[in-house]
């Protein structure tokens, strides 16, 4: 792999050589702080969140079970994708990959940075071998994105194959996990110490299910997390959405709690769509959304759109052609979308 010097923009690394960052913790209580330009009327948001952001920083590194110098927290984990980008990619010169289908953020930064993207269309199945993405791989590529599950099916990539890449790509390779529920089981964040080039991405807003809170974080050895902090914009995660965040990852409980309902929902939403009339397939999942394909899917999904009900058209051959994705809702919104489909 290459050094992240030679991986970095020239013009990043540079300021990364410069710039320290300063990470004393204040002293709320005893100290007295004329340096910041902040008005000092307001006790409880009259300060930059620093203190707050470095305990979340805390909780997240507890909650994946790393060192602290291998996770920022970010701004969700569009941030960390933009973060990324801004780092590593020079405009007009570097490119990227991604395995499509996928989110479309990656599509945004690249034309926002002036970065070439090189998507590769993953197989039925929603797997592609490394030897067919290390072909892609030239002196120019930066980065391979990956979404595992799959923003779109919800399937897994295939570990071996995840390996296998890890091992021979001349690039970073970033494993987005924002689209699942966070287990050791299914990450790749244990996968960090060994393999230098790898970066994990991950959001609490499936994940937690907190989409309003706006908190992720990347992942990865301790130089990249030092880049990151060089290039970060200032205070981008609120006092209050640090201290929320905290606060629901310091008591597993309530995560546990609803994960234990949807998942039983899931499963049987899944199942009764399987016993729909002109339902072809089901696609597996390890997401709070599936894939479902009908023999008329365009029809079903602009029928359900006149009743009031949003689902998402997916039509990207070959892996998901005339497609409807279904994000799993409550019991009674799940009952109503069921029965609304029986009445087709």
């Amino acid at each position: 792999m290459k050094s992240i010097k030679e991986l970095a923009r020239p013009n990043v690394f540079a300021l990364f050589n410069e710039k320290k960052i300063d990470t004393t913790l204040r002293d709320l209580e005893n100290d007295i702080f004329l340096d910041k330009n902040e008005i000092p009327y307001n006790n409880t948001l009259s300060r930059y969140s620093f203190e707050s952001n470095s305990q979340l920083n805390v909780a997240l590194t507890k909650t994946f079970s790393i060192a602290s110098q291998q996770l920022l927290a970010t701004n969700g984990s569009v941030e960390a994708i933009d973060l990324l980008f801004r780092s590593f990619c020079t405009p007009q010169q570097d490119n990227v990959i991604c395995l499509s289908p996928t989110r479309s953020f990656y599509s945004t930064c690249s034309l926002v940075n002036d970065v070439e993207l090189k998507e590769m269309i993953l197989d039925a199945s929603f797997q592609l071998s490394h030897n067919d993405i290390l072909k892609e791989i030239n002196d120019n590529t930066k980065i391979c994105f990956i979404t595992s599950p799959n923003a779109i099916s919800g399937v897994f990539f295939d570990i071996n194959e995840l390996k296998e890449l890890l091992n021979n790509a001349n690039c970073l390779v970033v494993v987005d996990e924002s689209y699942g529920y966070y287990s050791e089981e299914n990450s790749c964040v244990q996968l960090i110490n060994n393999h230098p080039n790898l970066i994990v991405v991950n959001s609490m807003s499936r994940t937690w299910g907190y989409a309003s809170l706006r908190i992720g974080c990347v992942i990865a050895q301790a130089d990249i997390i030092s880049l990151f902090k060089v290039v970060q914009l200032p205070h981008t995660i609120s006092q209050n959405n640090a201290s929320k965040a905290i606060s629901v990852l310091s008591d597993r409980y309530e995560k546990e709690s609803w994960m234990r309902i949807w998942v039983p929902e899931r499963n049987r939403l899944m199942q009764a769509f399987a016993l729909l009339k002109d339902c072809e397939r089901v696609y597996t999942t390890g997401s709070n959304y599936f894939l479902v394909k009908f023999t008329n899917s365009l029809e079903v999904y602009r029928y359900l759109q006149s009743k009031g009900i949003k689902v998402k058209y997916v039509d990207l051959p070959p892996a998901c052609e005339d497609c409807i994705r279904i994000s799993v809702g409550t019991k009674t919104e799940n009952s109503k979308l069921l029965s609304t489909l029986r009445q087709y």
